[in-house]
C-alpha cells in the first residue's frame, strides 16, 4: 500500500491535501476495523459518517469518532484495539504518544493519536476520539447502513445514534 498514491487519488476527488490525508487515514482504519474482530463492536459516528452518506468533500473531517460496543475504554484495551488494527498488508498502525482524557462540555472519553506507515516508510498521523458512552440519553436507536468507498473495495458501515426521547 502506498499512502502517497492514495492521497493523490483522493485529492483528484476534490479534497485539499490535509483532508485527503485525513480521509486516507480514516479509510485505512475503517478497512482494518472491517477486517478485524472489531467489525461488530464499533460504532462510527460524526463527520466520517456524514461524509460517507453525502459523498461530499466539503463534509470532510480531520478525526474519527468511534464508540466501542461492550469494550473497555481502559488504556490497555485501547492499545490492544490499535494493535489489532494491524491486519492489512503493506501498512502499520501505531499509537503516537499518550492516550488523552477527553473532557469537553458533555463529551467525555479518550483521544488516541495514531501513526499509519506504509511500506515506503511514509507516515500519516490521525486521531480517534472514543467517547465514554456516559451520555444522558435514552436508548432509541436507528440503524444506518452505508457502503463506504475505500481504495481497494467497499465495506459495510453500520452507524447507530442515540436520541433522547421527550
Amino acid at each position: 500500500m502506498n499512502l502517497r498514491e492514495l492521497i493523490d487519488t483522493v485529492r483528484d476527488e476534490g479534497y485539499s491535501q490535509a483532508n485527503a490525508e485525513a480521509r486516507v487515514c480514516q479509510d485505512i482504519v475503517l478497512k482494518a476495523i472491517d477486517k478485524s474482530a472489531f467489525a461488530d463492536h464499533i460504532t462510527v459516528k460524526g463527520g466520517v459518517v456524514m461524509r460517507s452518506i453525502t459523498g461530499d468533500a466539503r463534509r470532510a473531517t480531520q478525526d474519527m469518532d468511534l464508540d466501542f460496543i461492550r469494550y473497555s475504554l481502559r488504556d490497555d484495551s485501547i492499545r490492544s484495539f490499535v494493535s489489532r488494527l494491524n491486519c492489512l498488508d503493506g501498512v502499520t498502525i501505531q499509537i503516537a504518544g499518550e492516550i488523552e482524557e477527553l473532557s469537553q462540555q458533555e463529551y467525555h472519553g479518550k483521544r488516541v493519536f495514531i501513526t499509519i506507515t506504509d511500506e515506503t516508510s511514509y507516515s500519516l498521523r490521525s486521531k480517534i476520539d472514543l467517547p465514554s458512552g456516559n451520555h444522558h440519553r435514552q436508548a432509541f436507536f436507528f440503524n444506518l447502513k452505508v457502503k463506504v468507498p475505500i481504495h481497494g473495495g467497499q465495506l459495510r458501515l453500520a452507524a447507530f445514534e442515540l436520541r433522547k426521547i421527550s
